[in-house]
């Protein structure tokens, strides 16, 4: 509330706003729903307002629908409860009603993308201190297969291994909470 200032005036301020960020926007009927959801936390936007979720995210599992490429299933965040929905749930378990084509509900993860993990994949070769061990991971993803072939050099080399994993699980999750954000979505990690 600003001192001074009556209600309503607020209140037409507000709508302006709102309706000029429309215009600004050029937001559709289903798109300004998004926006001035109930539940949302209300932003300053371009002179307008957007809606952000604050949901609870269990990274792990968004992290690991994120490096899901083998294209079997989607997965979804559900925006209600923050728990990542597999599209084969759906099937098992009768009490999910879940319907992929409702973006106010379900929002599709876009698995990290391939050219970024062979960037990363050359990034974490660049700091190999051991001479043989680095020149073993260039040549592998120089091959056809270079995913495989990388996780398959590190299985002889644990410390290497489990260095990997770290580095790649730190700059995913930075991208996954860039990912989220960039959709209205604002990650509160579970406990």
């Amino acid at each position: 509330m600003v001192p001074g200032l009556p209600t309503h005036f607020i209140a037409i301020f507000l709508l302006l706003t709102i309706i000029t960020a429309e215009k600004e926007l050029n937001l559709t009927k289903k798109e300004r729903k998004k926006y001035l959801r109930n539940d949302a936390k209300m932003r300053i936007f371009k002179g307008g307002f957007y809606m952000s979720h604050k949901l609870k995210i269990d990274f792990e599992m968004l992290l690991f629908a994120m490096r899901n490429h083998d294209g079997w299933f989607d997965q979804y965040v559900d925006l209600k409860n923050g728990r990542i929905v597999a599209e084969e749930e759906s099937f098992e378990d009768p009490e999910i009603r879940f319907d992929k084509n409702d973006p106010e509900r379900y929002l599709f993860i876009e698995p990290y993308p391939s050219n970024e993990g062979l960037l990363l994949m050359e990034e974490f070769i660049e700091g190999v201190k051991n001479q043989k061990v680095q020149e073993k991971l260039i040549e592998a993803i120089s091959g056809e297969k270079p995913f495989r072939d990388f996780r398959d050099v590190l299985t002889e080399f644990p410390e290497n291994r489990e260095a990997w994993n770290k580095f790649e699980g730190s700059r995913i999750k930075e991208y996954a909470i860039k990912w989220l954000k960039n959709n209205d979505v604002e990650p509160i990690e579970k406990d």
